[in-house]
């Protein structure tokens, strides 16, 4: 059994004798191409397309008929972690974004309320006539971005904060 997290939805996912259980409702799956797919639970019907998937993080980037979504995939041993106490442990948590060093923002890849991952490019700031692109130190949403393209920054200006 896992534990799936869509959109801060928990759903019980469950594979049951060949079958793909969501909440105990058959969940029919039909290909349609390399990382696109149609879907039916409950009568409802869903076009998903997978962008991303992050193993380490158990997260799958998709879009579920035009719309971005997170997932977050846990299993037994995450729950046991949780009850535990013990998952924050496992993660990273992010306050804010500091320049590297100073610089003058260039762009900005990123907006408001984006769920980021780490490793994701979120701005390029140029240095020294190079630029540099700064990428996330962790997972989080982006709370505010406290710059904009052309701001000359200092070396540990936040130049944007996490939720």
């Amino acid at each position: 059994m896992y534990k799936v997290t869509v959109q801060n939805e928990v759903i019980e996912l469950t594979l049951k004798q060949g079958q793909i259980l969501l909440n105990d409702n058959v969940l029919d799956v039909v290909k349609i191409d390399t990382g696109i797919y149609h879907t039916i639970i409950d009568g409802h019907s869903e076009n998903v397309q997978i962008k991303k998937i992050d193993k380490a993080a158990k997260l799958v980037y998709a879009s579920i008929n035009g719309k971005a979504v997170t997932i977050k995939i846990a299993d037994k041993m995450d729950a046991l972690l949780q009850n535990m106490g013990l998952e924050s442990a496992m993660v990273k948590k992010i306050n804010n974004l500091k320049a590297p060093m100073p610089g003058l923002v260039i762009e900005i890849l990123a907006k408001k309320g984006d769920v980021v991952i780490k490793g994701e490019p979120l701005l390029v700031l140029e240095a020294m006539k190079m630029e540099n692109v700064i990428k996330s130190e962790g997972d989080g949403i982006i709370k505010e971005i406290l710059v904009i393209a052309k701001d000359a920054v200092d070396k540990n200006q936040v130049l944007l904060t996490f939720e």
